[in-house]
């Protein structure tokens, strides 16, 4: 049925776990507006999608044969498909296909149409019928760093009854299966020299006395973390303490507080609670279980993140893959700017709105206040986290920025920087210690050299603490690669350090730029961790002290010491 109640159906079907390709189809060469609202409704799609990926090819004044979204702009029309007065969104069957469905998007004029892919991204549930007219609008209320609907709040306790329904809290029968407790944490919290984040657990599970060995197992991401014992030890009672069981403290929810260690947090995490009930063999016909075994975690627990500053070292492209980050720091992109070509083709949309559906993944909220800008433009955003889709044929940025770049591609002459390990000892404010392939000592130009497609995360040039993502392929056709591989969740774990090399099949990775900082440390902490990571300094900085309490004491103990002799004397 042509009805928008029910998108994102027929486009995305929830039931399914395949990657969903969703084609955006434009009218000749869309223009930026045209192209922002694309980005605003595929961060809408790839929230929808989930963890599945979604990738949406672009096709340039012609319909596909399947499914597909359009955005029409002014006059403009594909095969039939024809822009209507105002702000619309319509659900129609495909004019050369009559079991496929398109989702027009359309406006008379630039905010018209940004007004529909908003009323998309943040209304769709309350669309209804074949076709909506959108007259009017209030605006989204801005975002504040770190509040993205998909993370975890860092700024207070966090009950597990907002991160999970009762039902999945509670399990039954002597082999239950285990509750897992999914969210996800900004990865730049400075967790130094502390036990980790503070959890308040309480628990429920049915006790048998003589069930002594049975336990409540608690783990991260798989990594152990304890185990508490659900039972007593057994001692035998009297009739008149069982008829009072009811009256009993026993039956109220067990407290513990332990931490989350710092080593297991990872960014999209899962806590699992897997309950371990005992069995009692008293021989051949006694020693069956009981199959009305239950337990349950309390949504009243808490987990805490609230006590860590936001500090971390960066360029780190696993941040990115994982959770967008620093882009999503904003959970709007309100600080994040895309810069394109002038004339981007198919290939270089593909990747901006890929991109977008990642980003509405990751934060859990659409893309509504991201710029997109041309590379001729960039000054203007000079403010912003960039991300900056370039190829061959249009190195514009790459030339300007080449000091700053891992790979440069200029002509036919491709220049890598070399990462360089030194051993001569270094301390751990720079991190130059733990880095396993610190910053590059030299370069290396190759001419002839085959088509590569990389990643590449620095400082911005524009603006410091600033970031830039770098997506460059020789050949704009290899820049589906990048969509491949961050829309695959078993290689896009390979994308670390801050210069990714993309194949077909792998993924190679390197740390070869400047380390730079985001955040800001209390002026306590930040002197403690500066003065744990220089020894010497600190052991120079204590003997100038002494010396100098040495100095001013002298004549005072030395005049104690006179009168002292004196009345000896």
């Amino acid at each position: 049925v042509n009805d928008l109640k029910l998108l994102p159906r027929p486009f995305l079907d929830k039931r399914e776990n395949t990657q969903l390709k969703l084609p955006f189809v434009f009218a000749g060469t869309p223009s930026f507006s045209t192209l922002k609202a694309a980005g605003v409704v595929a961060s809408w799609f790839g929230l929808q999608a989930g963890s599945r990926g979604a990738q949406f090819p672009v096709s340039l004044n012609a319909l596909p044969d399947g499914n597909a979204v359009v955005f029409l702009q002014g006059n403009d029309k594909i095969d039939g498909v024809k822009n209507s007065e105002g702000s619309n969104i319509s659900i129609q069957v495909h004019p050369n296909n009559p079991h496929a469905k398109l989702l027009v998007v359309t406006g008379s004029n630039e905010d018209e149409l940004a007004r529909s892919a908003r009323a998309i991204a943040m209304f769709a549930t309350t669309l209804s019928g074949q076709q909506v007219t959108i007259t009017k609008e209030t605006e989204t209320v801005a975002r504040k760093p770190y509040d993205a609907p998909a993370w975890i709040p860092t700024d207070r306790p966090v009950k597990f009854g907002e991160l999970a329904r009762l039902e999945e809290l509670k399990v039954h029968g002597y082999f239950p299966e285990i509750i897992r407790l999914n969210y996800r944490v900004t990865p730049d919290l400075f967790t130094w020299r502390t036990p980790g984040a503070p959890l308040t657990l309480k628990y429920r599970a049915t006790r048998l006395p003589q069930h002594v060995n049975s336990s409540l197992n608690i783990s991260q991401n798989a990594n152990f973390i304890q185990a508490l014992a659900l039972n007593e030890s057994y001692k035998k009672i009297n009739e008149t303490d069982r008829l009072q069981l009811t009256k009993d403290e026993k039956f109220e929810p067990r407290t513990q507080s332990l931490f989350v260690p710092p080593y297991v947090i990872g960014g999209r995490d899962q806590l699992q609670f897997s309950h371990y009930f005992d069995i009692v063999k008293e021989g051949e016909c006694k020693h069956m279980p009981p199959d009305n075994l239950q337990a349950s975690i309390d949504a009243e627990s808490t987990l805490d993140f609230s006590g860590f500053p936001h500090y971390v070292a960066l360029p780190n492209l696993a941040y990115f893959s994982n959770m967008g980050f620093p882009f999503t720091r904003m959970a709007d992109l309100s600080e994040t700017a895309v810069v394109l070509p002038g004339s981007p083709n198919a290939d270089e949309l593909g990747v901006y709105l890929t991109l977008m559906g990642r980003m509405g993944e990751a934060t859990g909220y659409p893309a509504l206040r991201h710029m997109l800008v041309s590379d001729a433009d960039v000054a203007k955003v000079s403010d912003r986290d960039l991300m900056v889709i370039a190829s061959g044929r249009n190195p514009s940025l790459m030339t300007k920025w080449a000091d700053r770049l891992p790979l440069v591609q200029t002509a036919s002459e491709r220049r890598v920087r070399e990462p360089f390990k030194s051993w001569w000892p270094s301390y751990r404010w720079e991190q130059k210690d733990v880095e396993t392939t610190p910053k590059s000592k030299g370069s290396m130009s190759l001419v002839g050299a085959g088509s590569l497609t990389t990643i590449m995360g620095f400082e911005s040039p524009l603006q410091s603490a600033r970031s830039v993502v770098f997506f460059f392929a020789d050949k704009a056709s290899d820049l589906r690669k990048i969509s491949d591989v961050l829309t695959d969740p078993e290689r896009m774990t390979s994308i670390q350090g801050d210069f990714a090399v993309v194949d077909a099949k792998s993924v190679a990775h390197t740390k070869v730029s400047e380390t730079y900082y985001m955040g800001s440390l209390p002026w306590l902490t930040k002197l403690r961790w500066f003065f744990s990571d220089h020894p010497l300094l600190l052991g120079l900085l204590g003997m100038l002290v002494s010396i100098l309490i040495a100095a001013i004491l002298y004549r005072p103990l030395r005049r104690i010491a006179d009168r002292r002799l004196k009345r000896l004397s």
